[in-house]
């Protein structure tokens, strides 16, 4: 798995400072890995947080915002491509042989957008072949690399959101993946291939993206709740 890392010019793990929890379990993942100590390439992204709304009012969601800003930040620092990793990355264990077969086929394939790990679709709505191209709906970005022109023509498509375009059509998507799909189903001479196996699933996890439940505020249930969570995330991996 290393070697996938080492395939992008720049990789960034997106975290909330705040969520050191989520930080030391995606090292944890990634010193499984071999990777005890991050490769030059890869460093952790501070997350961002939308501003206050109104009541009623939508917009990008975190998720959006920090996916949009990492690629904004590798380009200008001239990166040809970036792997994007949500700190809430598990990481399966398909073999070296597959793993092999991913490389070659990222190394040998035509590609924009690859999906390294997502949660839709499942593996065997895949061609079976180490990349298979998707035409329909990807959830997950939390395994995603992109090459350079991808990355100029999905930032300008972000950065027109809640702005009129030349038709007078007005696009707010308030998550990553409505955006990214929403590009590619805008744009069919896009690229996007997913790895097959999925090499990557997420952790069961405390949200940063709405307000917490009862079970997350209470500190007892709170802590059962995490371990339930673990075991859970023990079980899909396997």
């Amino acid at each position: 798995m290393q070697r996938i890392f080492e395939f992008f010019d720049q990789v960034r793990i997106i975290n909330l400072p705040e969520r050191l929890d989520r930080r030391k379990a995606v090292e944890r993942e990634l010193a499984a890995l071999g990777m005890a100590r991050l490769p030059a390439n890869t460093q952790f992204f501070s997350a961002l947080r939308p501003a206050p709304r109104a009541p009623g009012e939508s917009g990008p969601n975190g998720a959006l915002l920090s996916h949009r800003e990492a690629i904004r930040q590798a380009l200008a620092a001239g990166a040809q491509s970036l792997l994007i990793l949500e700190d809430d990355v598990f990481f399966r264990r398909p073999g070296e042989q597959t793993i092999r077969a991913t490389l070659a086929a990222m190394q040998a394939e035509p590609w924009d957008v690859i999906y390294l790990g997502y949660l839709e679709p499942e593996d065997s709505e895949l061609a079976a072949r180490p990349l298979a191209q998707w035409q329909g709906r990807v959830i997950g970005g939390h395994f995603c690399g992109m090459r350079r022109d991808f990355m100029e023509r999905i930032l300008g498509f972000m950065d027109g959101f809640g702005k009129a375009d030349a038709e007078g059509e007005i696009l707010n998507p308030t998550h990553r993946d409505g955006a990214f799909n929403l590009f590619v189903e805008r744009h069919p001479e896009i690229r996007r291939v997913l790895a097959n196996p999925c090499l990557a699933g997420q952790r069961s996890s405390r949200t940063d993206l709405h307000t917490l439940g009862m079970i997350d505020r209470t500190p007892l249930l709170r802590d059962a709740a995490n371990m339930l969570r673990e075991l859970r995330n023990g079980f899909r991996r396997r």
